[in-house]
């Protein structure tokens, strides 16, 4: 009888312990060519926060997805959310995401630079796959990433 429940109080204490971790923000590109779209990612790496959608404005929201995962490994308990928005600016110039506010931690805004299209080029948002496992506010930012375009 004594073992389950020290199975029990150890398998709670885990979760207790594994509620310390982070957030990440993640950009596809930090310049679109106007009428293309780009990738936002927030990976959390906490079980208690809440996260809500922010609101994008001056854009489309295409599509969005968000996948939870728990995991126990040798007693410690882990957990990850990744929310992933595709947005569509609608106009040439600077598009703000919107600042996040969660329990202990802000999420400062984050510019993206929209440029005029006048060529029609469409620009594939997931050319490089790398992108979504950097962290915006920690990492050093990619040189000149490869960019596909094509003419309309």
């Amino acid at each position: 009888m004594k073992y389950p429940i020290f199975f029990l109080l150890s398998l709670v204490a885990g979760q207790l312990t594994g509620q310390a971790g982070d957030v990440r923000v993640s950009v596809s590109r930090d310049t679109v060519l106007l009428g293309n779209a780009f990738f936002v990612q927030y990976t959390i790496n906490r079980n208690d926060l809440r996260f809500r959608t922010p609101e994008f404005q001056d854009g489309h929201l295409l599509s969005q997805s968000s996948t939870s995962n728990t995991s126990i490994q040798d007693g410690k308990v882990q957990f990850q959310s990744t929310h992933r928005f595709l947005i569509q600016p609608e106009r040439a110039g600077v598009f703000t995401i919107p600042s996040i506010s969660l329990p202990g931690t802000t999420i400062p805004a984050v510019e993206i630079y929209v440029q005029d299209n006048p060529q029609g080029l469409l620009e594939d948002p997931e050319t490089d796959m790398e992108w979504s496992k950097r962290d915006l506010f920690h990492d050093s930012p990619v040189k000149n990433p490869v960019r596909k375009t094509r003419k309309l």
